[in-house]
């Protein structure tokens, strides 16, 4: 299902793959570049050298500001799926055969764990994934127009303007909805973990939109 162009190309200018209120992705010049194909449908690219991107968690509650914003500029791996694609000035490169099975791997192990929606691969509506694969975790956005999930090790962040945030950290759980605010404390959490989910279920309606659930385990 998944196929990796066996050609390798080389970025030529710096590209602004995704920007909206909450996030966005840049790609630097001289990254190297992979085509994606899944089902003979060109659906993403993969990119490894420097790039940077950022994601602001952050929440406004009267008790002031929960949550910081993640701002990274280095060398890194992402692939990124979206919809429509963006044009892109590249060069051809010496074939880089590990990247291509790294990726290849990578694809394969998303769509076996289900951490990007395969549906939406195949649709027609716009849509942004950035995957960054991470020592036993993958680091991952989600966005569509101001809509937003953010996933890494010890964050999940989602947002759906003007009123809808969660914000799900080592320590707490902040569900921010139609000018309510709840907070539960990870430690001594005083509410059952069946309650906490049924809460964020609740809130999960506006993420179908994003093709993405979230569930407190």
């Amino acid at each position: 299902m998944w196929k990796i162009e066996p050609k390798t190309f080389e970025l030529k200018e710096e590209t602004e793959l995704f920007r909206n209120s909450k996030c966005y992705l840049k790609v630097k010049q001289g990254a190297k570049v992979l085509k994606i194909s899944y089902r003979d449908r060109h659906v993403g690219y993969a990119f490894k050298g420097p790039l940077e991107y950022a994601v602001d968690t952050v929440i406004e509650t009267s008790q002031g500001a929960l949550g910081k914003s993640v701002k990274v500029s280095r060398e890194d791996v992402v692939l990124v799926f979206m919809n429509p694609l963006p044009e892109l000035k590249l060069s051809e490169a010496e074939a880089d055969v590990d990247f291509i099975e790294e990726v290849l791997d990578i694809c394969e192990e998303l769509a076996e764990e289900r951490k990007i929606n395969l549906k939406a691969l195949r649709s027609e509506s716009k849509y942004f994934t950035a995957v960054f694969p991470r020592e036993n975790y993958y680091e991952i956005i989600v966005a569509k127009e101001n809509k937003l999930v953010y996933v890494s090790k010890n964050i999940v962040y989602i947002t759906a303007p003007p009123d809808k945030n969660i914000l799900v950290s080592k320590n707490n759980i902040v569900v921010s909805y139609k000018n309510k605010l709840l907070y539960f404390p990870r430690k001594g959490l005083k509410y059952p973990l069946k309650q906490v989910n049924i809460v964020l279920q609740q809130l999960n309606d506006f993420l179908n939109q994003l093709k993405y659930q979230i569930r407190i385990e």
